[in-house]
């Protein structure tokens, strides 16, 4: 059953970062909201996605998404979910930097997170709770400067009914779902569900089934997946197919595509010493 809950409000944080952990129940939907700080929302396990605007971002295990400060989101949870979530209160000047979409997560990131999710909210500015937070902030900045995967967002129908039928659809994208089967979800005739669909976001609802698709395999090669777990996890038989329709899709490789996201993460090697 879907139960609804209000989100957390970030903006009475004591202190301009903060890093949670949370263990989300699956078809827990966090309910329209926008915050003042922007969000970086990491998934360890599990699936959400985020809907903002006309579009519907899909987050899965080991992959982020970056929420900047003033955007009007809610968010669902499609399995039982693993999250930290870094809230973030931007300077002035750079209270625009970023855009809505995905970023790489460097190791270094990942675990200064781990290690500040178990700090107080009301740290001691000047201690080295503070230096760990201060750089938080300064490596997600520099994140946010580099060439990740392309964010590749999903229309997102205005009907409720086509609304719930997309978000079910996004938890189960290795289904093979007929036209029948996604009609009788969204409690519609077969032939009123295909108009409804393709009028709402101007494409039919196989196609926005194989960009959701699409949208995961991105991601999940960003983090690092192997590029055949990945094609099968988007319900091809072969990783060649996958490869194919990727490239001519993408007009890049997955292993280009892998390789270009393992440098972003890695930063190009910032803090090797030279020999």
């Amino acid at each position: 059953m879907e139960r609804f809950h209000p989100a957390f409000n970030c903006d009475n944080a004591p202190r301009r970062v903060l890093v949670r952990t949370s263990t989300l129940p699956a078809e827990l939907t966090i309910l329209r909201h926008s915050h003042r700080r922007a969000e970086l929302a990491y998934v360890l396990s599990g699936m959400l996605s985020f809907t903002a605007g006309d579009a519907i971002y899909n987050v899965p295990p080991q992959t982020t998404l970056l929420i900047p400060a003033g955007t009007v989101h809610d968010m669902r949870v499609h399995r039982d979910s693993s999250v930290m979530t870094l809230y973030l209160a931007l300077p002035p000047d750079k209270a625009k930097a970023g855009r809505l979409g995905t970023i790489p997560v460097s190791g270094l990131l990942r675990e200064m997170m781990m290690a500040a999710a178990s700090l107080p909210e009301a740290y001691v500015q000047e201690s080295r709770d503070g230096l760990l937070m201060d750089l938080i902030a300064e490596e997600v900045l520099w994140l946010m400067s580099q060439q990740g995967a392309p964010t590749l967002q999903i229309p997102a129908p205005r009907d409720p009914r086509l609304l719930r039928l997309c978000q079910e659809a996004l938890g189960q994208l290795e289904r093979d779902w007929t036209i029948d089967q996604a009609a009788r979800v969204a409690g519609m005739g077969r032939r009123t569900f295909t108009r409804s669909f393709r009028r709402e976001i101007g494409i039919s609802f196989n196609t926005w089934r194989a960009r959701a698709r699409l949208n995961a395999a991105v991601s999940r090669l960003s983090a690092g997946a192997s590029i055949t777990e990945v094609a099968f996890e988007s319900g091809y038989n072969s990783p060649s197919a996958f490869a194919t329709m990727f490239k001519r899709t993408l007009g890049m490789s997955p292993s280009q595509l892998r390789m270009a996201s393992t440098n972003a993460r890695h930063g190009g090697d910032r803090f090797r010493t030279e020999t």
